[in-house]
């Protein structure tokens, strides 16, 4: 499996925070859409293993954030609308992937769905997009701390 690092000039204020991203993987080879509970279609776009800030709270953290583009998504939307989505997304897509590669408890899981593709960090005031945190216990997704 490839692994790239990345820069984030915006992931903290005082630090740039590294990322690595997976190139490689079952995860990444799924491109048919996963209907959510909204009733929405999704498509997965990436996998990204980040460290520092955009761990959580410690900045020396780890988090796993799982991308997805939803082409319906729009600004009439309210988090609400989405917030079972994102857990279902957790729960049915990241779990699995998370047990494949050996990831114990207390892994944290970053879902986020955006209308469009972006780039990892970017600011896209210009696209809808939501995103909650989770940490992982006894193989379920639970609310972050964000």
């Amino acid at each position: 499996m490839a692994r790239v690092a990345l820069t984030c000039g915006l992931c903290t204020r005082a630090a740039v925070t590294k990322l690595a991203v997976t190139l490689g993987g079952s995860a990444l080879a799924e491109a048919e859409p996963l209907r959510v509970p909204s009733g929405q279609d999704v498509e997965f776009l990436q996998q990204i293993e980040a460290e520092g800030a955009l761990g959580g709270g410690d900045p020396y953290g780890k988090s796993t954030h799982f991308r997805f583009v939803a082409p319906s998504l729009s600004r009439e939307q309210s988090y609400d609308a989405v917030a079972e989505d994102l857990m279902f997304l957790c729960n049915r897509f990241a779990i699995p992937r998370l047990d494949e590669a050996g990831y114990q408890d207390g892994a944290e899981v970053v879902i986020s769905v955006a209308k469009a593709p972006t780039e990892f960090g970017a600011l896209t005031p210009d696209i809808p997009k939501f995103f909650e945190s989770f940490s992982v216990e006894s193989g379920i997704c639970h609310w972050g701390d964000y």
